[in-house]
């Protein structure tokens, strides 16, 4: 038989002298309806009532008030560190001093110097490297110092010597993937950089309540979703009111995005997993063809690609060679064989590793291109053109990008529009997509040749931006706008050095309704991503800047700060408002601001 409410009262209060009756209530019906209500009441008491501070003194003052305890998230202590990080095995080489790293990590150390201690370690026993760069420092995790810094290279370094992008902190597993998102940066891009490593190295999504971010292109409320919308997130006790508002303003648009792919993204099963590695044995090429309109994202997924793998990438530029010698550079005894290509030379360089060729515009490159291409291709072996020797791309990635089936994508989403656009059908939106690959695989035939076209890997379409979409193209946009603006403003004697737009900040209300009005007045399917750009430009860039300009009379060094905020009119139209510096406002807001 289950205990009572009082008899609960009395065991929380057995194991915390120090608690009242009445906060071992409160407890209580924190976690009613959990069988383990005594269990998780008493941990929470212990962890935030009963809790000391770095000096020693045990805080008092009864119940942590929400807003404190958010306060407790975000603030990590400072730790104390040497100098510099100490040379690692100096202590002996099953000594870890973790609470250094984190120190030089807070002292800015940079993630290079940390990569190489861990590396010592890491060569000597993964499984003991695992271990220690996962406890904690003063109550927290270590990877959430890592990810305070909002240095992506720093914590890809960290997850792939052993951290846990999964790690969680104190009673209510408050999640790393969370602080990321509440912890912020000093621009919306660093802080989505963050967000989108974390995902990437397989953080789950799951942690965040699904109401933030499905669906992912609205505004969300300021209190964050109602309580009927978070009803099946009941579990995540760290998501109090105070912190769901916190999150509502900290997650923008295309963070709700990635987490919403990374919820879609469905884990590999021990199968596929077994395949891959069957794969990797045999020694072959992956061979992509990204075919696709002009500005639908062939380049930023490849180089994506190699930013988040960290391979050595290279891109050339299809419409500049006419002959295989131009690409791959001329043959032994031909003037200049010793001197190679840009090609010839990054696969010698990376001969036996993995690396990623990309090469751009693949239609314009000619018949005798594709036949030097068969034997990298198909059996990853190729001569360097400079010496003869012998090299290894059997790990090469490579990847064709071609615009020359623009008319049939164009006309395969046309005809689709419904089930690619407007429903959530997956298993039909799968069905017309392997269509259209099919029919891809033919074109390739047809304008490549079956010997070619039988060594690619994959053929993956790049369709047309859905309304969605569009919007988080304008998003990026206004992103790298604000990256710019925030920059500190340069007055050279050199104008090539000058950077006299800066020192702004940019506040973007209701992102969802901004991105989407500039999405919907902008987007022309032919020329992709930059007609968003350029309509973002139109109605945000020029009135900024040419407000900016007019703010003042000169420009110096040590301004004062300039704040700009985008929203939309009575009309849903969007417009650019100046706010009223400090040192100039006489009324608490003026007529026709924000």
């Amino acid at each position: 038989m289950a205990p009572t409410h009082t008899k609960k009262v009395r065991l929380v209060l057995a194991q915390c002298p120090d608690c009242s009756p009445e906060r071992a209530d409160q407890l209580l019906q924190k976690y009613s309806g959990h069988k383990d209500a005594v269990e998780k009441a008493v941990k929470y008491f212990h962890f935030w009532d009963g809790e000391t501070d770095d000096s020693g003194a045990v805080r008092n003052g009864g119940p942590q008030e929400a807003e404190q305890q958010l306060r407790r998230y975000l603030r990590l202590p400072r730790v104390t560190a040497p100098a510099g990080l100490v040379e690692p095995g100096m202590y002996g080489p099953e000594v870890f001093m973790l609470e250094n790293v984190v120190g030089a990590i807070q002292q800015g150390k940079s993630a290079e110097t940390v990569r190489k201690y861990l590396s010592y370690y890491h060569e000597l026993d993964e499984d003991f490297l695992r271990v220690g760069i996962n406890a904690k420092v003063k109550g927290f995790p270590a990877i959430f110092y890592v990810v305070e810094r909002n240095d992506t290279q720093l914590i890809r370094y960290w997850i792939r010597y052993g951290g846990d992008p999964n790690a969680t902190y104190g009673p209510d597993a408050f999640p790393l993937l969370a602080f990321a998102i509440l912890h912020r940066a000093r621009t919306r891009i660093q802080a989505t950089r963050t967000v989108e490593v974390l995902l990437s190295f397989g953080a789950s999504p799951l942690t965040i309540p699904a109401a933030y971010y499905i669906p992912f292109n609205r505004d969300l409320p300021e209190a964050g979703p109602s309580e009927e919308e978070l009803s099946e997130d009941g579990d995540k006790l760290w998501c109090t009111p105070s912190v769901r508002i916190t999150l509502a303003f900290s997650l923008n648009l295309t963070q709700r995005y990635r987490l919403y792919q990374a919820r879609q993204t469905k884990p590999s099963s021990g199968r596929e997993r077994v395949l891959v590695l069957r794969r990797d044995a045999e020694q072959k090429p992956l061979v992509f063809t990204f075919a696709g309109p002009s500005g639908h994202g062939k380049t930023e997924l490849a180089r994506k690609l190699g930013e988040i793998t960290s391979l050595d990438t290279i891109s050339i530029d299809c419409t500049t060679f006419t002959r295989e010698d131009e690409l791959f550079g001329p043959r032994a005894p031909y003037h200049g064989h010793t001197s190679g290509s840009l090609l010839n030379n990054f696969l010698a360089r990376n001969s036996g590793k993995t690396s990623i060729v990309f090469l751009d515009e693949f239609e314009k490159t000619t018949e005798t291109i594709h036949n030097t291409l068969l034997v990298p291709f198909d059996q990853g072996e190729y001569k360097d053109r400079r010496n003869s020797v012998d090299i290894l791309c059997s790990n090469t990635i490579w990847i064709l990008a071609t615009n020359m089936f623009d008319p049939v994508i164009h006309k395969f989403c046309e005809a689709n529009e419904d089930v690619l656009f407007k429903s959530d059908d997956e298993a039909a939106q799968t069905r017309v997509v392997e269509k259209l690959r099919r029919q891809l695989r033919n074109e390739c035939i047809t304008h490549f040749g079956r010997p070619s076209t039988g060594r690619i890997s994959e053929r993956i379409p790049f369709l047309i931006f859905s309304p969605d979409e569009q919007a988080v193209v304008a998003h990026k946009h206004l992103m790298e706008l604000e990256e710019r603006l925030a920059r500190p403003i340069v007055v050279s004697r050199s104008s090539q050095r000058d950077n006299l737009v800066g020192n702004v900040r940019l506040d973007i209300l209701n992102d969802s309704t901004i991105c989407s009005s500039i999405a919907r007045d902008s987007y022309v399917p032919q020329l992709g991503a930059r007609s968003i750009f350029n309509g973002a430009d139109d109605v945000v860039t020029a009135p900024l800047v040419s407000r900016y300009l007019s703010d003042g009379d000169d420009f110096t060094e040590e301004q004062e700060e300039t704040q700009f905020r985008i929203g939309v009119d009575a009309d849903e139209e969007v417009e650019v408002w100046l706010v009223p510096k400090v040192s100039d406002r006489k009324e608490p807001q003026m007529k026709g601001q924000l």
